[in-house]
């Protein structure tokens, strides 16, 4: 998956871990600040969804012991 701040050109990469209709979980290796706006991209691997684009407003960031940042956030809007 792929996200960048609202506004911004730059994209960064992460690793979705789970989504739900209202929510998303997903690794990075910097932090985002609770109640960032975040667009997202994701491609799943196995093709049995089509791609999405959507924007969220992150919860919850907490470092994890192997390195990358949990980052939670909830969807507030489908792109495509």
């Amino acid at each position: 998956m792929s996200f960048r701040l609202a506004g911004k050109d730059v994209s960064h990469e992460g690793f979705c871990i789970n989504i739900s209709g209202s929510g998303v979980l997903f690794e990075a290796d910097d932090p985002l600040t609770t109640g960032t706006a975040v667009e997202i991209h994701l491609v799943p691997q196995r093709g049995v969804a089509a791609p999405l684009t959507a924007f969220i407003e992150v919860v919850r960031c907490v470092a994890t012991d192997a390195g990358p940042y949990r980052i939670a956030g909830a969807i507030k809007g489908i792109k495509s």
